[in-house]
C-alpha cells in the first residue's frame, strides 16, 4: 500500500473499531432509493403528484394510494418532504407495497406496459362472435352475448381492468374451487378423500358417472361439487350454512361486496331436474357421507349447492378472489392467510387437470396452468405467485368454457411464456426486472453516501466510505457525492471526498461538474481548492457542445470555430425530461428547435455551400452574396438576445470574459448584465 492509500486509510479509520453498517444506516438509504423515484433531482422535497403518478403506473389501487397521501402529505401541501417520509413510511398500510412500488420490485415492475399489451389482446378478440350463451338455466340465456369483461389481480396488489369489469355475473362453477378451500379448511384433505377423487373424469360436468371406487371423480364437476357441500357444516341451520359462505368468500375480497342472485338461484332451482337427479344417483352410490340419510337432507346439500353458484361477483371481485390462491392463500391486500398452503397447492392441481370441463387437457399441453371455467361464461386462470386473470365473456364453446376466455389464456401465455413447464417461463417478468432499477444492498449504501454527502454529514459519510462504498456512485443523473458536496457548499465534505480519490472533474449526464457547481453557488472557497487539486474549468466549445446536444443537434453539423460567441445558452435550470445525454440525437424537440438547427447551420456553413432546399437552389443563386438572415429578427435584434442568453449562464460567461469578470457580471441584475455584456463586446 502506498502512502497514499495509507493516509486515506487512518483518514476513514481514526477512532472507527467496527466499520459494519449499523441498521439506521442501511434504513436511511433504502429510504433515499425509495425517496429518489418520486425526487429524482435529490432535493429532499418531491410533488405529491409524483408520488401518485408512479403508483398508478404501477397499478397500485387509488384507494391505497389516498391513504398513503394523506399520512404523507397531511397538510396537502402538494410537497412530500424527506423528512415526513422517514418519520411515517413504516406506518403506512401496504407499506411494504410502496416500497416495491418505489424500488421497482413489483412482481410485474413494467406494469403499464403490461396493461398495454394485454388492451391490445383483449381488443383483438372483441370480435370473436362464435359460441352460444348457456341455454339451460334461463337467467343465464338472457343475458347479452357480446358483454367482454377482463380483470389481473397480482399478488402485489396491482389491479388492470378492461371492458364491462362492473358487470355483475352469477360464479357458477368458478365457486366450485374456493368452496372446495372453505370445505378443506373446516375437515381437512383426508376426510375430503374419503368420499372424492382427484382424477379428469374425461366425461362432460354433468354426467352420470363415478370412478371405479363409486366416488366422484374430482370435486370440480357436479358430482363432485355436491359432495363437498354436503361436508360443510351439516349441524347448521342452511341460512346459517350460505351465511358463513358468503362471509368467507367477502374476506379473499375485502372492500368489495359480494352479493347472491336470487334470481338466478330460483331459476336454476326450479330447472335443475338433472342436478337433482345426480345427487340421487350418488346417494344411491352410497357416495354421501352417512349422515345424508334422508331426501329432505339431500334437497338441503342442492339447494346449498346452488346457492353457491348463485353467489354474484364481477371480474375484478373474482380476480380479487383467485389472487388469494396466486398468493399461496394470503389475502393481497391485508396479508392475511385465510388458505392454507397445502390446500391452495391441492385446489390448483386440481384446476391444471379438471378445471375446463373436457378441454383441460388441452388447456394444460397450451396454456399450463391452474383454471376454472363456468358456464356463466367466467374463466379464471391462475399464475402462481404471480397473479391471477379474469375474463367474462357468455359466449361459451362446445366444451362449455367461454370462447373468448380460453383464447385470451392462450395469447397470454404465448406472449409471455408463462407455462409452469417451460424452461424459460415468465420472460416478460425477468426481463422488465433487469431492466428496471434493482436496488440492491450497494445500491443502497450508495444513496446513504450521497445524502451525506449533500447534507454535510461527515461522520455517517466516513461510515459509508470506510465500509467501502465507493466515492464515484452517482445517482440517476449522474452527480456524485462531490457534486452534491460542491453544489451545497460543504466545505468539510469536499475535503474528505478528495483525501478518497473523488474525480474533480466528473461530468454529470447533464455536463455538470464539481468546479461549475461551486462557482454558480458562489463557493469561492471551494472553486480554490478544486483548481488546486486539479480541476479545469469549462471551456466555451465545451459548453457549446453541451448546449447542442441538450437541444437534439448533432455536434458535427456545426463548426464549433465558426460560431458567434453566444448563438445558444444552456439554461440555469433543466428538467429531466429536457436534458439528453446522446450527442448524436439528431431529430429537433420542436418546431422552433428545428428552425434554430437551420439557422445556425447557415451562419456556421461556408459562403460557398448553398444549405437551402434544392427547389429554392435557383433563387438563392442571386441573392447568395448575402449573409443568411434569421427570420423574424434583425441583426440589431439578435445581438441583445444573444447577450441575455450569455447573461443567463455562468459557465459561458467564464469561457468568453474570463472568471474574474463572469463573477463580477454575476452580482448585476439580468438586465444589467446583459447590456454590460454587450459593451464588453463592443469594447473588444
Amino acid at each position: 500500500m502506498d502512502d497514499t492509500a495509507t493516509a486515506v486509510s487512518e483518514l476513514f479509520t481514526e477512532g472507527y473499531d467496527d466499520w459494519s453498517i449499523d441498521e439506521e444506516a442501511i434504513t436511511i438509504g433504502k429510504l433515499l432509493a425509495m425517496f429518489s423515484a418520486i425526487d429524482p433531482k435529490n432535493t429532499g422535497a418531491a410533488k405529491t403528484r409524483a408520488f401518485v403518478k408512479l403508483m398508478d403506473k404501477s397499478g397500485i389501487p387509488p384507494s391505497w394510494t389516498r391513504k398513503a397521501r394523506k399520512i404523507l402529505d397531511p397538510a396537502s401541501t402538494k410537497t412530500i418532504q424527506f423528512e415526513r417520509f422517514h418519520d411515517m413510511f413504516e406506518s403506512l398500510e401496504h407499506a411494504d407495497v410502496f416500497e416495491k412500488a418505489l424500488l421497482g420490485h413489483l412482481v410485474i415492475p413494467d406494469f403499464e406496459e403490461f396493461c398495454t399489451q394485454l388492451s391490445s389482446m383483449c381488443d383483438s378478440l372483441v370480435e370473436e362472435r362464435s359460441g352460444e350463451v348457456a341455454q339451460y338455466i334461463p337467467q343465464l340465456a338472457s343475458v347479452d352475448p357480446d358483454l367482454f369483461a377482463v380483470s389481473v389481480h397480482t399478488v402485489d396488489g396491482q389491479v388492470f381492468n378492461w371492458g364491462s369489469h362492473e358487470t355483475l355475473f352469477s360464479m357458477q362453477s368458478c365457486a366450485k374451487p374456493i368452496t372446495y378451500c372453505m370445505v378443506e379448511h373446516e375437515v381437512g384433505d383426508e376426510e375430503i378423500s374419503k368420499f372424492i377423487g382427484h382424477e379428469p373424469s374425461g366425461k362432460h360436468f354433468d354426467d352420470f358417472c363415478l370412478n371405479k371406487h363409486n366416488r366422484p371423480h374430482n370435486p370440480l364437476i357436479n358430482t363432485g361439487a355436491i359432495l363437498v357441500c354436503s361436508l360443510f357444516r351439516p349441524e347448521l341451520e342452511a341460512s346459517n350454512r350460505f351465511d358463513a359462505t358468503s362471509k368467507f368468500f367477502s374476506k379473499l375480497a375485502p372492500g368489495s361486496h359480494v352479493q347472491f342472485d336470487n334470481a338466478t338461484y330460483l331459476s336454476e332451482l326450479n330447472t335443475a331436474d338433472r342436478n337433482f337427479a345426480l345427487g340421487h344417483y350418488v346417494k344411491d352410490a352410497g357416495a354421501f357421507p352417512p349422515h345424508i340419510d334422508s331426501k329432505r337432507k339431500l334437497d338441503g346439500v342442492l339447494q346449498f349447492y346452488f346457492q353457491t353458484c348463485a353467489i354474484q361477483v364481477n371480474t375484478a371481485i373474482t380476480a380479487s378472489i383467485y389472487a388469494v390462491l396466486a398468493n399461496g392463500g394470503v389475502v393481497p391486500a391485508t396479508n392475511v392467510p385465510m388458505i392454507s398452503p397445502d390446500t391452495t397447492r391441492n385446489i390448483m392441481s386440481l384446476m391444471l387437470s379438471c378445471g375446463t370441463y373436457t378441454y383441460s387437457g388441452e388447456f394444460a399441453y397450451f396454456v399450463g396452468q391452474p383454471a376454472k371455467s363456468s358456464v356463466s361464461g367466467c374463466v379464471a386462470m391462475v399464475v402462481p405467485n404471480k397473479f391471477s386473470l379474469v375474463i367474462y365473456s357468455p359466449r361459451l364453446d362446445t366444451h362449455g368454457n367461454s370462447v373468448r376466455g380460453i383464447a385470451l389464456c392462450r395469447l397470454v401465455a404465448q406472449q409471455w411464456n408463462i407455462h409452469s413447464l417451460s424452461a424459460e417461463q415468465d420472460v416478460l417478468f425477468q426481463t422488465k426486472q433487469a431492466k428496471s432499477v434493482a436496488f440492491s444492498s450497494c445500491r443502497v449504501l450508495e444513496y446513504g453516501l450521497l445524502h451525506a454527502a449533500s447534507c454535510g454529514d461527515s461522520a455517517s459519510l466516513r461510515t459509508f466510505i470506510g465500509s467501502g462504498v465507493s466515492v464515484a456512485c452517482t445517482d440517476v443523473d449522474g452527480m456524485n457525492a462531490l457534486h452534491y458536496a460542491c453544489s451545497n457548499g460543504r466545505m468539510a465534505i469536499v475535503e474528505l471526498l478528495l483525501a478518497a480519490g473523488a474525480n474533480v472533474n466528473a461530468k454529470s449526464k447533464t455536463g455538470k461538474t464539481p468546479l461549475g457547481l461551486a462557482l454558480a453557488g458562489r463557493h469561492e472557497m471551494i472553486a480554490e481548492m478544486l483548481k488546486q487539486a486539479g480541476a479545469t474549468p469549462v471551456t466555451h466549445g465545451e459548453a457549446m457542445g453541451r448546449i447542442l446536444s441538450r437541444r437534439g443537434m448533432r455536434r458535427n453539423t456545426v463548426s464549433m470555430a465558426a460560431l458567434p460567441s453566444a448563438t445558444a445558452t444552456e439554461p440555469t435550470e433543466t428538467s429531466d425530461t429536457e436534458a439528453s445525454t446522446d450527442s448524436t440525437r439528431t431529430t429537433p424537440r420542436g418546431r422552433g428547435d428545428k428552425k434554430k438547427q437551420q439557422t445556425l447551420e447557415n451562419a456556421a456553413a461556408p459562403e460557398s455551400v448553398d444549405n437551402r432546399k434544392p427547389k429554392k437552389a435557383a433563387k438563392a443563386k442571386k441573392t447568395s452574396k448575402e449573409p443568411a438572415k434569421v427570420k423574424k429578427a434583425s441583426k440589431e435584434q439578435a445581438a441583445p438576445r444573444r447577450a441575455r442568453e450569455v447573461a443567463n449562464n455562468f459557465d459561458l460567461m467564464v469561457a468568453e470574459f474570463g472568471e474574474a469578470k463572469a463573477k463580477k457580471l454575476r452580482d448585476l441584475p439580468l438586465q444589467l448584465r446583459a447590456q454590460a455584456i454587450l459593451q464588453l463586446r463592443t469594447k473588444r
